[in-house]
């Protein structure tokens, strides 16, 4: 009777020592598992991030040479910060306002140029 009581503990503690391997095997399937899809996620964002700023400092060329087109119209000071501000916008990836003074300095006429800058910068 002692033999049998023996063997049944002998097989719990085998059945859990097995059961605790395979959960810790799992577990560390799992936590491999999360972290090259996190790796994978962040190397997406990042030429994700990339390209987006290739794509405008494309359109902040553009917008230069409008804004170089219209330098004698433009007080320096106010010049120099809308070269900055727009080196700034393609550093983090501001689309909305570069595409703003993309527009406004396309669409601007030697008279209006200052007018609609000003209103930009409010």
């Amino acid at each position: 009777m002692e033999l049998i009581i023996v063997g049944i503990v002998i097989w719990a503690v085998w059945a859990w020592m097995r059961e605790t391997r395979l959960e810790r095997q799992k577990q560390k399937f799992e936590d491999f598992q999360k972290k090259v899809a996190s790796q994978q996620s962040e190397k997406r964002s990042q030429e994700l991030l990339q390209t987006q700023r290739e794509n405008m400092k494309e359109l902040a060329s553009f917008t230069l040479e409008y804004l170089n087109k219209y330098q004698r119209d433009i007080p320096p000071r106010v010049f120099d910060e809308l070269k900055i501000n727009i080196a700034g916008y393609v550093e983090n990836v501001v689309f909305d306002k570069l595409y703003e003074i993309h527009n406004l300095l396309k669409d601007a006429n030697k008279k209006t140029v200052y007018a609609k800058i000003q209103t930009f910068r409010r």
